[in-house]
């Protein structure tokens, strides 16, 4: 972003770990228009979760849901309308997503079942020079992605006219090669469990130093609002 600084741009915090009896969950990212979060779930315990409107993932595990919605790891995107109850078959890592502010998951264990109105999807895959890209969703709120990037291999610098996003590495070290101030190259590095907030027009591509997994949400995500500025294949990345 020109007349912004490195460090005015540069967002990223290691996302904290907080524990409550049976559950352990992260805040990764909290904006007005879009939040998620990361919990780990104990096996064969019923759990309520008390929010609404929120898209789930399950990362690792397994749960069931209204005794027959049996979904396992990585397959599925499932939209809940009100509250969700589930349980957990085996030790699970959810990710929940929502496209609005919330500051805190309403979650506890619970032996009464209700019924959950819910929605399951297929996860969508994309092929890349660099990696591949699993659509989780994409609508007029915003969209949710999960990047997976092969070791050094980067992508595209780019920039969004209107589309903020939040990365966060689940694993792997990932270089933000980001063009700063007036055309200056700096660079933002991040680690395992970093959670970074990309604005509105800042200059930025991805350079993977190993195998990295990034889950990345944003507004809504349009094909003429990311404008390339260096062609990934090509252009080699260097600090003024």
């Amino acid at each position: 972003m020109y007349g912004k600084t490195l460090k005015q741009l540069n967002t990223k915090f290691l996302v904290r770990k907080y524990f409550l009896s049976n559950i352990s969950y992260e805040k990764i990212c909290n904006q007005n228009e879009f939040s998620y979060f990361r919990l780990q779930l104990n096996p064969n315990l019923n759990y309520l979760i008390k929010n609404k409107k929120f898209f789930l993932l399950v990362n690792k595990g397994s749960v069931l849901i209204n005794k027959k919605n049996h979904i396992d790891s990585f397959k599925e995107i499932l939209f809940c309308e009100g509250f969700l109850s589930l349980k957990c078959i085996e030790k699970t890592e959810l990710y929940i997503f929502f496209f609005k502010s919330v500051s805190n998951i309403k979650i506890k264990l619970s032996k009464k079942k209700i019924f959950s109105k819910i929605k399951i999807s297929k996860i969508k895959t994309k092929k890349k020079y660099w990696g591949t890209i699993y659509d989780l969703i994409q609508n007029k709120c915003g969209a949710i992605k999960i990047i997976e990037m092969k070791a050094n291999t980067q992508s595209s610098m780019e920039f969004h006219i209107i589309k903020k996003e939040n990365y966060f590495l689940e694993n792997g070290l990932l270089n933000l090669g980001i063009r700063h101030s007036r055309g200056i190259n700096g660079l933002i590095k991040l680690k395992k469990n970093n959670s970074f907030l990309m604005k509105p027009g800042t200059m930025h591509m991805r350079m993977a130093k190993k195998n990295c997994k990034i889950i990345e949400m944003s507004t809504r995500d349009y094909d003429n609002d990311s404008i390339i500025v260096h062609d990934g294949k090509k252009y080699k990345f260097k600090i003024n």
